[in-house]
Order: C-alpha cells, then sequence, then structure tokens
C-alpha cells in the first residue's frame, strides 16, 4: 500500500512539474529572468540594478497571446486574478487576440498556467537603443513639395499622421507649430531698414503704431554641431545676430527680454504656441535677411495631434498637450524633425521631409510597449507607424515574437517602417561555424565605457537545428567556468543566469545575464566555448550587449566579428518596410568635415544588412543617415541647450523618418493606393548606382529612396518637365507593366487645355474613360484599377491607352495579368 502510495505521489509531481514546465515555456527568457530576480532567489543587488534601469519593483509589464479574442467576462475573470488590462477610448486594447497586460510578479505563474494562454513576453528587453538640410534635396523632397496631390494640396504631408514610437517629444520646440497665423507687417522703429533685437515691433493690430505688448525679439536656435558644419565651434549659431533661416523671432510681451512658454509661466494648449507668440519670415525675396518689405507669418497650432507618456498617460492637442513628459534622451524630437519640423515657403533651413503631416509621439521607452502603442496609434488615425529602436539580445530574431507579430499584423493596414539597426561596426555581433563533433570559443572582451564599468552583459546566441546539438561552458575574467546548465549559476563571485529555447519557427537560443554580483563589475576577458555533438556543421550568431552602452564600446566580440545578417529586432518581423543608412556629407563619424572613410553616396559602416538567421531577405531601401543630418533638439536632454536648438543626427533611425515621411507623401499623392502599391512605388524608383551595384541586394534592397518617381513621372515625362527635350503631348508607359490591378500612367502637356483619356481592348471597344476636362501645362498622373465603365473587373489581357489634347493624340499598349 505504501509502494503504491509513493508511486501515486511520484504521478503527481511528474505531472505538476510537467505542467510547471509547460507554463513556463510559455515565458519569454527575459519574463522569466525577471520572474526569478523577484522570486527572491537571485541576490541581492540585482533587482535594484534591474530597477534603476527601468524595470518595475512590484509589478511585470507583459504583452499576452491568447488563444481567442477575450469576452468581456474573461476578462473581468482575468482581473479578478491580479491582472490588469490597458483601455482606449473605453474598449480593451489589443491588436487580434494580443493583449498588453500588468500583473504582479506573484502572478505571472498563475497567468501562465491559464490554458487561453499562448505565449507571454515581458515589455523589458534587455539593450533595447534609440537608433540614431541635405537630406531633403537628396531624396526630391522639395521637388516633391512643388507637385499637387488629387486634392489640389501641395505634397506636403497634409492630411496624414506619422507615429513616432520613440524616446518622446519636446512639444515647445518651434518647428513642431504650423505656420497657420496670421500674416502680419514688422515696424522699423528706429528707421534704419534692419531688425534691431528688442527694438522694433511685430505690429498684431495692424495699425502701424507699436503698442507695449508688441515689443519684437529673437533668440538663437543653437545648433549642436560636432563636424563644425556651420562654423569652428560647437554649439554654433550662439551670440551672432539674428538669422531667419533657424533663429527664432517673438512677441516679448512683458518685456522681459525672455520667452515666456509652458505651464510654469502660465501657458497651455490654448495659447498658440504654448507661450508667447512665436513667428518665421515670410522672405520675399529670398536674400535670408528680415527687410523692411518682408512680412511674418505668426505660428499657431501644434503639429503634434497626441502623445503618449508614461504609464499610458495620452495628452491630446487642444486639451493637454503641454503636459506632455519631456523628452529627456532627445532622440524623438529630432527624429520628429526629420519627420515634418519646419515648413516650406518661409525661411527654415532644417525642414522635414513632410512638413504638414502631423505627429504621434509614443514613448517607447517608458514602461509602454507596442501592444498598446500600436492599437492607440491606430485609434488615432496614423497613416505610417515608425519604430525608432532595435535590440539584438535575448530575441529569436525571426519573426516569432509576439511584438514581431504585431508589425506583421499591421502592415496590413498601415505603412510599417523600420529601421535595420546599427549593429555594422560596434563588434557586438559575430558568427562562427562549429564542426562536426568539434568547439569554437567566442570571445568578449568587456571594457570600460566612457568613464564607467558594466555591471551586467546580456548574451545571446542562436542556431538553426536542435537543442541538444550544442553545449556550453562559460570561463569569467577571474579563470573560474562553469557548464551552462539552466537558471541560477556562479563562477568566481559573478551571478550568472541562463535559458535555453526554441522558437516556433526553429531558431535554438541561448540567453545568459551576468551579473557583477561580488565583484566591483564585469571588466575583462568572458569566453564562451561552443561544443558541436552533432555530426554536421552548425552556423552560430551571437549578439552582446551591457548595460551601459548602446551599438559600440563596452562589452564586444574580440573574434569572430562579422557585419552581416545583422538586422535587429524588429526588423525582422515577416512584414515591414526596412531601411539602411547611407552617407550624404562623407561624414566617417560626428568629427570633421568631409573626407572621411564613408564617401558620399556610400553605404554606413553601421547600417543593418543581410538577410534574416532564417534566410528571408529583410532591407527594402536606404536613406540618408550616416553622421550628416541636421535636425531638432529637444532642450530638455543631458545637453540642456535652450529651446528651439538643432542637431547633428545619425543613424539608421537618422534614415527611418526619410522613408516614413516619403511613405506619407505617396499615399498623398495616390490617397487609392494599397500599401503593397506604396511599397511598389517607393522601392521601383529608387536610384541605383556604382555603390548600390545591381539590385535587389541586402545591403542596399532595391536602391537610393526618390521621390520624384514615386508621386509623379518617369523617363520621357520628367525629360519634358526638365525642359531637356522640346514640349510636346507626351504619354509615358503605365508603371508597373504587366500589372495587377492598378497601375499609373503619366502624361505630359506642353500647354493647358482639355484632355480626353481612355482605356480600349483589342477591339477597339471602350473599355473606361479615366480622365475628361481641362488640366494645366505639365506633368500629370491618372490610374486604371483594372476595372471597366460598368464597374466590373475586367479580364486579363493588353489593352490601350488613348490620351487626346489640342488636337494631338498618344497611345500606350498595357498589359493585366491577373
Amino acid at each position: 500500500m505504501k509502494r503504491f502510495i509513493a508511486f501515486i505521489t511520484l504521478i503527481i509531481i511528474f505531472l505538476y512539474s510537467s505542467a510547471a514546465d509547460s507554463s513556463s515555456s510559455r515565458l519569454n527568457s527575459s519574463l522569466r529572468l525577471l520572474r526569478e530576480i523577484n522570486n527572491g532567489s537571485a541576490l541581492k543587488g540585482q533587482k535594484e540594478r534591474l530597477v534603476r534601469s527601468g524595470v518595475d519593483a512590484d509589478r511585470a509589464f507583459i504583452t499576452v497571446k491568447f488563444d481567442h479574442v477575450l469576452s468581456r467576462s474573461e476578462i473581468e475573470e482575468l482581473r479578478g486574478s491580479g491582472a490588469v488590462f490597458y483601455y482606449l477610448d473605453g474598449e480593451v486594447a489589443r491588436t487580434g487576440s494580443i493583449y498588453p497586460v500588468t500583473i504582479p510578479y506573484s502572478g505571472i505563474d498563475g497567468l501562465a498556467a491559464d490554458r487561453r494562454v499562448v505565449r507571454m513576453e515581458s515589455t523589458f528587453k534587455p539593450a533595447i537603443y534609440p537608433l540614431l538640410d541635405v537630406s531633403s534635396p537628396e531624396i526630391q523632397a522639395d521637388q516633391t513639395w512643388t507637385e499637387t496631390g488629387p486634392s489640389g494640396n501641395y505634397l506636403t504631408g497634409k492630411g496624414l499622421r506619422i507615429a513616432d514610437f520613440d524616446t518622446g517629444i519636446d512639444v515647445f520646440h518651434p518647428a513642431f507649430f504650423k505656420a497657420d497665423g496670421d500674416t502680419l507687417n514688422w515696424l522699423d522703429l528706429n528707421g534704419n531698414e534692419a531688425f534691431d533685437n528688442g527694438v522694433d515691433a511685430v505690429d498684431k493690430n495692424n495699425n502701424g503704431t507699436a503698442e507695449s505688448d508688441e515689443r519684437l525679439c529673437y533668440f538663437d536656435g543653437e545648433i549642436e554641431d560636432y563636424a563644425g558644419v556651420f562654423g569652428p565651434s560647437n554649439p554654433n549659431n550662439s551670440g551672432n545676430g539674428y538669422q531667419p533661416y533657424w533663429d527664432w523671432l517673438y512677441n516679448d510681451i512683458n518685456q522681459n527680454s525672455i520667452r515666456e512658454y509652458g505651464p510654469g509661466s502660465g501657458y497651455g494648449d490654448a495659447d498658440p504656441t504654448f507661450g508667447e507668440p512665436l513667428y518665421v519670415v515670410w522672405d520675399k525675396d529670398s536674400n535670408q535677411v528680415l527687410n523692411v518689405s518682408d512680412q511674418l507669418i505668426a505660428l499657431g497650432t501644434s503639429k503634434i495631434y497626441a502623445t503618449m507618456n508614461a504609464d499610458s498617460v495620452e495628452r491630446i492637442r487642444g486639451v493637454d498637450l503641454t503636459l506632455s513628459d519631456p523628452d529627456d534622451y532627445g532622440h524623438g524630437t529630432g527624429v520628429c524633425g526629420i519627420l515634418a519640423g519646419g515648413w516650406t515657403g518661409v525661411s527654415s533651413r532644417f525642414t522635414g521631409i513632410a512638413p504638414e503631416a502631423e505627429i504621434l509621439a509614443g514613448n517607447y521607452f517608458s514602461n509602454v510597449d507596442l501592444s498598446y502603442l500600436i492599437p492607440w496609434a491606430r485609434s488615432r488615425g496614423a497613416d505610417v507607424m515608425l519604430y525608432e529602436f532595435g535590440g539584438f539580445v535575448f530575441s529569436f530574431l525571426d519573426g516569432s515574437s509576439l511584438n514581431e507579430q504585431l508589425v506583421t499584423a499591421e502592415s496590413d493596414t498601415i505603412m510599417q517602417v523600420v529601421p535595420s539597426g546599427n549593429l555594422g561596426r560596434g563588434g557586438k555581433h559575430a558568427i562562427a561555424d562549429v564542426a562536426a563533433s568539434d568547439t569554437v570559443i567566442l570571445n568578449v572582451k568587456v571594457s570600460t565605457y566612457g568613464s564607467q564599468d558594466p555591471s551586467n552583459i546580456y548574451w545571446s546566441t542562436l542556431w538553426r537545428t536542435s537543442l541538444s546539438d550544442l553545449s556550453f561552458e562559460l570561463e569569467s575574467p577571474a579563470g573560474g567556468s562553469i557548464t551552462i546548465t539552466g537558471g541560477n549559476q556562479y563562477v568566481d563571485g559573478y551571478y550568472i543566469w541562463s535559458s535555453e529555447d526554441q522558437s516556433s519557427r526553429g531558431t535554438c537560443k541561448l540567453d545568459i545575464y551576468v551579473d557583477e554580483n561580488s565583484n566591483p563589475d564585469v571588466l575583462g576577458d568572458w569566453f564562451l566555448t561552443v561544443d558541436n555533438s552533432s555530426g554536421s556543421a552548425i552556423e552560430v550568431i551571437s549578439n552582446v550587449a551591457d548595460n551601459l552602452s548602446s551599438w559600440s564600446g563596452g562589452a564586444q566580440f574580440d573574434n569572430y566579428r562579422s557585419n552581416d545578417r545583422n538586422v535587429t529586432y524588429p526588423a525582422t518581423a515577416d512584414s515591414a518596410f526596412v531601411n539602411g543608412s547611407y552617407s550624404t556629407r562623407g561624414f566617417e563619424s560626428y568629427y570633421g568635415t568631409g573626407g572621411g572613410s564613408i564617401n558620399p553616396g556610400e553605404i554606413s559602416a553601421f547600417s543593418g544588412r543581410g538577410e534574416r538567421i532564417d534566410g528571408k531577405h529583410l532591407l527594402d531601401i536606404c536613406s540618408p543617415g550616416n553622421y550628416d543630418v541636421f535636425s531638432t533638439k529637444s532642450h530638455t536632454d543631458a545637453d540642456s541647450y535652450p529651446l528651439g536648438g538643432f542637431l547633428q543626427f545619425s543613424g539608421t533611425s537618422a534614415a527611418g523618418p526619410h522613408v516614413a515621411a516619403a511613405a506619407a507623401l505617396v499615399q498623398q499623392k495616390w490617397p487609392d493606393a494599397d500599401l503593397n502599391e506604396i511599397a511598389y512605388l517607393l522601392t521601383s524608383h529608387a536610384e541605383t548606382d556604382s555603390y548600390t551595384g545591381a539590385v535587389y541586394n541586402d545591403t542596399w534592397g532595391y536602391g537610393k529612396l526618390r521621390l520624384m518617381g514615386a508621386v509623379g513621372v518617369p523617363t520621357a515625362v520628367d525629360q519634358m518637365a526638365a525642359g531637356e527635350i522640346p514640349p510636346a503631348l507626351t504619354l509615358g508607359q503605365n508603371y508597373p507593366n504587366p500589372f495587377n490591378p492598378t497601375t499609373w500612367i503619366p502624361f505630359y502637356l506642353p500647354e493647358p487645355g482639355s484632355i480626353d483619356i481612355r482605356v480600349y481592348d483589342v477591339t477597339g471597344r471602350m473599355v473606361k474613360s479615366l480622365e475628361k476636362g481641362f488640366f494645366t501645362a505639365g506633368r500629370h498622373n491618372t490610374r486604371w484599377d483594372g476595372i471597366n465603365s460598368d464597374g466590373s473587373p475586367v479580364a486579363s489581357g493588353i489593352y490601350f491607352c488613348v490620351i487626346s489634347h489640342g488636337g494631338a493624340t498618344e497611345s500606350r499598349k498595357m498589359v493585366l495579368l491577373r
């Protein structure tokens, strides 16, 4: 009987252990690490160190995928067990069956054991980093602004919203206000025909007389300019007189020679520019000087529609936008400046690519994860989503994570622009081939970063065979070594935590977390011996990070470094529009103007490239971002420059907003185009040259971003517009051709007049009239969606487009393949 009871007890223990193992397998490694540290089994100082790095001390912020969309009663049931769901406009936030949730650490195992849970992932992702005047002309944005869309508006992004998931935004920066106020005269009170700071006035009431509250002053738009592009000093543009193209005019109402703004000075959302009025110069003679004949345009409405801040607090324009969190890091402000800063038609040196687009700024670097930011941006009307961060440890990098799935799911309806990351030259990425029944030793050297010594290492190694094929041994700088067995281990006074996993797509992963513990730091050489017990060679991809450095420095590989297959999360999603970076000024780094090893036009050394670990091609296009972009600067970041400054900006994250804004302009031009067509227009008109080589390739994608072809007309029509060939009625070749089901048809009119554009089939029967009416001279486009005049899809085959204008006729053959 005793033996029977013991047997039953063993069965119960086995079943319980199996259930626990099954539940634990639903957690990603970073969530298992946090659970371990918070259940008290790990050592004392680790939790405090993680809290200092942004981890909540009492609760886990997680993304949960359930096996179905939850009912209200199920949500109430889970709430009763400690789970807290997020809400948007009265409804639970979700994308499909993926939900953002918070839960006490003690409740993790209970939720993981729920039969409805498919996967739980921590929003804490070790080592997730922000990706960091010439670039606008480079991609033809300035030419695009002179084109119009079907609504008649110039292609400047008007009516479009771009969501930037980043470090937040400086809502008070002057470049983020629309030039939608009154056009006013300024008063040259001393008659010297020049602007004198604090002496002259703005004629707000248009009575020709300077009132006591109309004093006109300016403050410098200081430039963080390491390379000395605009002068020998850093910062530049400080104390050198008023220059309309980057300094800021304001109405000094209280005459204290300080521009007052923000709630601390009594200004809120109801006040234009959230402070004393700001103005830009309508420089009528384009001499970049404020002349007496020039006028001022008052800035007014914020371009920022809403922000999502720490603790999921939304701030909305017109309500409480002025209470948004500051952008202490400064990255998001720079990115948003490239997206939509500045204006066209007035003095503005650093104008973004889509200056009339609106911004949704979500702070991903707070405790708000994509599982909430994505439905928030969707509900607030985002036309493009931009992901300004990248990670490369504690992730499979094969598209299987919940956040990668979220990006893929959203790409069906909203353009998803994701930079490829800056892992190209920092020494944090290694690839090694382990021969059959052999070993390799990966050497990571940890050095002082700046003036500080790293206290933690995050190390991930990936392979594509079986978990049992590889085993690992870790040696510390003190010479002691351990066989990696998972969970908590110790060597030479260091705390080691590790976990092995295999993704649903067959990628195997070993994650190692190293804490200094009783040591003062983790400096020195760490050696990971990889033992292949299988009968075949295995490729391992290994990435390392620490708690201080970002894309380079600190923890770096001393052997097997690679500059291939290094695209970072979430650009590894199944469906995203992925961009790299190239040089426009020739800088090698932030210091020195031109003449660097990165020639103008060459790919940035840091730019992520190569296939995904499973062989999927990722890169779509490249755009400017190589230490050579100047954009808006937050006045709240660590450098504490004054409000309204600018900075030298770099990284694939500087390239990313060029692409996101370009996608918005193409959508403005072609509002009926689907996302595949938008992507096609951007990639098919990319520029190729001796640097890109033949495309497609895994470094450049389809080449360098260019806008004119994507929104205008190719070949002969462009040549007509440029005056390279005599004006004549021209019907360009449709693109794409063959097509299914939509194609764009360019045409050029030598003079204004009535036109008639029709589609005919091979029998000569008219299929549809596309355009009929008066058009101005110049280049235009029309679109055919493969529908006849009855609204029915036509069959595959050959069709002819015919244009008539001023007694002349042109035709083109088009091929529809369904």
